[in-house]
């Protein structure tokens, strides 16, 4: 199956976590996936498609024909920096009704102000989730060069705590005493485009986005085969340290394969097994080379915009790589043709990391962190090119072919 959005079109719909995993959920059950409930009991059936959803988190598995000899995982994650809205969101200051936020992650808080700002979500009314999306919901204004005239010489520095109030409607819904919980988010309004007359793309959220539909995509169009247990993985809470019961570091996606090997009568000994058999390619956005700045970069190992897969690497495995894994890999692109090239950072920076090591470390599987360049990272709007996205879904795609 082709998906039917672009990665464009994904982008829109996609405006929180809430909104990635409902868009998932709902192109994977059009495509024939049943959903099994984690608090009932599971009937596996050989050649199927299967949905668990918990939160904003959701592994997709495609069961084999007659027996399970291996497991290949691709993954990503579908929460990217925002503003949140916090627990008593509505302030007035001087008669202007205000929203009242803080940062979600680390983002750029700077290239939040002045933006079109959509509230995004979910909230939980009378005991039933239900999914927010408000067009042109709020506004941050700059302050003006005026009042603080060092602006363009020391850029304009944003306070946590006194600067994240937006202005907009008052939104009377939010005081709402049925509303039990909220999980609210004000992101870009704007439209991830391509550039005109050229590859690339910019947009909101391409952190982790760009990645997340390139996995989708590989995975939806694979078909069942006699041995190879096939699984995507799509998870929440990356940005803030994935410590929660649907990020990385929970059990979810042990459980979740322990399940299902039950289903196909392996015992526990024949699980662990299993998982030594296990390979998880784990997709995330890399730095790229940024014009304007050559001096942040090693310059032989900072990928360009449109140099295709990235594989990550560091000396203290803040990035997963596991030697057969690599060289499996590294070959699939070689006999694939699909250009790649190696990520490091700067000697003298100090290098980010995602949920490969993660996952690695807590289950013991062979892991590898990709990816594709990105600029802007963090930023309220990313790029990328697409021919990467396209290279990043079909190297995939040989993967767990």
């Amino acid at each position: 199956m082709m998906l039917p959005e672009t990665l464009e079109t994904f982008v829109a719909s996609s405006p929180s976590p809430w909104h990635v995993v409902e868009q998932i959920s709902a192109l994977s059950q059009k495509a024939g996936a049943a959903t099994l409930n984690e608090k009932t009991s599971w009937s596996i059936e050989p050649s199927s498609f299967y949905i668990i959803r918990r939160g904003c988190s959701c592994i997709l598995i495609k069961t084999p024909s007659k027996r399970i000899e291996k497991v290949k995982i691709v993954a990503a994650h579908t929460d990217s920096p925002a503003l949140k809205v916090k627990p008593y969101p509505l302030a007035i200051k001087e008669g202007h009704a205000l929203l009242q936020l803080e940062p979600y992650g680390v983002p750029i808080l700077s290239s939040w102000i002045g933006r079109d700002l959509r509230l995004s979500g979910m909230i939980l009314r009378s005991g039933k989730q239900e999914l927010v999306d408000l067009n042109h919901a709020a506004f941050i204004p700059h302050i003006a060069f005026h009042l603080d005239r060092t602006v363009n010489d020391a850029g304009h520095q944003v306070l946590k705590h006194d600067h994240l109030f937006a202005m907009g409607k008052e939104h009377a819904f939010l005081n709402d005493p049925s509303i039990t919980f909220k999980d609210l988010f004000l992101v870009s309004d704007e439209k991830a485009e391509k550039l005109k007359d050229c590859d690339l793309i910019a947009g909101p959220r391409l952190d982790n986005l760009a990645c997340l539909y390139a996995a989708f995509a590989a995975f939806i169009g694979q078909k069942t085969n006699d041995a190879d247990l096939l699984a995507f993985v799509a998870w929440n809470h990356e940005e803030i340290g994935s410590q929660s019961a649907e990020g990385a570091l929970s059990p979810f996606l042990s459980d979740t394969l322990e399940r299902i090997s039950f289903g196909f009568k392996l015992d526990r000994a024949k699980f662990l097994e299993l998982k030594a058999s296990t390979t998880l390619i784990s997709c995330d956005v890399a730095h790229g080379y940024h014009p304007n700045y050559p001096e942040k970069h090693d310059l032989k190992h900072t990928p360009k915009l449109g140099s295709g897969v990235v594989i990550k690497t560091n000396p203290n495995m803040r990035y997963s790589q596991t030697a057969n894994l690599t060289g499996l890999f590294v070959r699939k692109l070689q006999e694939a043709q699909i250009p790649y090239s190696y990520f490091s950072l700067k000697n003298d920076m100090q290098s980010g990391s995602t949920v490969g090591p993660l996952i690695s470390s807590q289950m013991g599987i062979e892991t590898i962190d990709i990816g594709i360049p990105l600029l802007g990272m963090h930023s309220i709007r990313e790029l990328v090119s697409g021919s990467d996205v396209q290279a990043l879904e079909k190297s995939l795609s040989a993967f767990l072919s």
